[in-house]
């Protein structure tokens, strides 16, 4: 689960970054909306993190399938009984 979670935080990160750098660029008395718009993101990844966290969870789960249930299926020249043990032991 730590793919979806990296994109998600990232993404999060990305668009308050052009945020506050939009809102930075206006002039002092225009900042207000941008300064809105900013805490209402905040709220939301924080939620999002926190309260929503299992609805996130579901959702990117859906798009993205957890790692241990991705089937594995080895390489050609690779040992699959030799090679299973360690499988097991990374789930």
């Amino acid at each position: 689960d730590t793919m979806p979670v990296a994109n998600i935080a990232h993404a999060a990160g990305a668009i308050l970054g052009v945020m506050l750098a939009w809102t930075y660029s206006l002039a002092p008395e225009k900042r207000r909306f941008g300064t809105t718009a900013i805490a209402a993101v905040l709220l939301a990844v924080l939620a999002g993190a926190s309260i929503l966290r299992p609805q996130v969870q579901q959702l990117f789960n859906t798009i993205h399938p957890p790692a241990a249930e991705i089937h594995w299926t080895p390489l050609p020249g690779e040992d699959p009984p030799a090679d299973s043990d360690q499988l097991q032991d990374a789930n």
